[in-house]
């Protein structure tokens, strides 16, 4: 749990106050600083960074968001913006499914057409555990069942889960969920609750697409139609899109047979959705 050292000078770039770290460890538990700010400063407790376990400074004045700092002479990682952003979603993600034992998702038809609808994701857990082993691999947050894992969910701030921990977290036959860091989730009035679907980037293994019934019969259509399809380069250009040309896209990371093109040779595509929403 413990990351790597960066050095903290005077001089950081700019960053918001809601990327300054929020969440600090008081024995073995962890709590948000804005939890303590009731208290005189002499009777608030004890407080330690997550990351490197320094003792820290409690900062719950009314101008700023309330947050931590360390001792000048600290170097901490937890004092990179990035570092923190990802410290703070996930702890708010974590701090939230201790209250509730049903997480939803917001699924997207990926039959391109933009519809979407609640699922869920997983329910039951006995306990979440933050950055919990499961050899080789050790995801940021993980649902415990009796005896089983339920799901794990990673958490990034600028890099995606890169192939070599999508092939581990595969052999080990987990469901996982990746989030992209953000404000949004844990800070202000409309941060992230557990009763609203986790806004996630992608789900693990995808075999939960969902595609809506207007989709279903407007490609069993389709697929009664001769498929039209010419190589370029390497390319397929696919005019009457059908089951079996299905392909991830490149920009939103849905399955679908309803692409302009798609790459043979990686089975990535672009789908009309993402075109028409002028992501390319």
């Amino acid at each position: 749990m413990f990351g790597g050292l960066a050095i903290h000078t005077r001089h950081r770039k700019m960053r918001s106050h809601a990327e300054e770290p929020q969440w600090v460890l008081v024995g073995d538990a962890l709590h948000n600083v804005s939890e303590f700010a009731h208290l005189l400063p002499t009777c608030r407790p004890k407080a330690c960074c997550p990351i490197c376990t320094q003792a820290v400074i409690l900062k719950l004045g009314d101008i700023r968001v309330h947050h931590y700092a360390h001792e000048p002479d600290v170097k901490c990682n937890a004092n990179n913006p990035e570092t923190a952003l990802h410290l703070n979603t996930k702890f708010h993600i974590y701090n939230e499914l201790q209250k509730g034992e049903q997480l939803k998702v917001e699924k997207t038809c990926s039959g391109g057409c933009g519809k979407k609808k609640e699922s869920v994701w997983a329910e039951h857990w006995r306990e979440a555990k933050v950055e919990f082993s499961i050899h080789p691999v050790r995801p940021d947050i993980v649902l415990l069942g009796i005896g089983s894992t339920i799901g794990a969910i990673e958490v990034f701030a600028s890099h995606a889960v890169d192939k070599q921990k999508t092939e581990q977290l595969k052999k080990q036959g987990l469901r996982w969920m990746e989030i992209k860091a953000s404000e949004s989730i844990y800070h202000g009035d409309k941060a992230w609750r557990i009763e609203q679907p986790l806004p996630h980037l992608r789900i693990q293994p995808d075999s939960d697409a969902w595609k809506c019934e207007e989709c279903v019969a407007a490609e069993k259509r389709r697929a009664e139609k001769p498929v039209q399809v010419r190589e370029v380069k390497g390319e397929t250009l696919n005019a009457y899109p059908t089951v079996e040309r299905e392909a991830v896209c490149e920009f939103c990371v849905n399955r679908t047979s309803d692409w302009w093109y798609h790459d043979t040779v990686s089975g990535i595509c672009k789908c009309r959705s993402c075109y028409r929403q002028g992501r390319y």
